[in-house]
């Protein structure tokens, strides 16, 4: 991306990219979790009825889809709790987290927002249409809208 720009100096990073960076230098950021710790963690987790025949690739997907948008489905939300609970008791955290926690901590800091809201003027988002709810709230959160 940074060659295609072909403008030195401009900043290149993914959502979560730019979510550790930032986080990194404010903030401690819990060691990430692997991906067979969290499958591990997913098959621990009681399910209702409604998720039993639910395999793990899919409630991983569906715990990543409910942190990154708003999602209503109460079984599931169970679900997440649960899973962000452990998470929480082993000092874990996943890649959807560092959205979640980006947001908060600019919600939360209005002068490090307002800092970053002039740092980044102009920013242009690589498949637009592909952005979700927890990544629009952040660009929102970084441009001042």
């Amino acid at each position: 991306m940074q060659s295609r720009l072909g403008v030195p100096g401009v900043y290149v990073a993914t959502f979560h990219g730019l979510c550790f960076d930032l986080l990194s230098k404010k903030a401690e950021i819990p060691q990430f979790i692997t991906e067979p710790a969290r499958r591990a963690l997913i098959k621990k987790i009681p399910k209702s009825t409604a998720l039993k025949g639910t395999t793990v690739r899919e409630l991983a997907l569906l715990i990543s889809r409910a942190k990154n948008m708003a999602d209503d489905n109460q079984d599931i939300a169970r679900i997440v709790t649960a899973y962000n609970a452990e998470l929480a008791a082993q000092g874990l955290c996943d890649f959807d987290d560092l959205l979640v926690r980006m947001c908060d901590y600019l919600q939360k800091d209005t002068a490090r927002r307002a800092e970053l809201q002039k740092r980044f003027s102009h920013i242009l988002i690589d498949e637009f249409q592909d952005t979700n709810a927890l990544q629009y709230e952040l660009l929102q959160l970084l441009h001042g809208t």
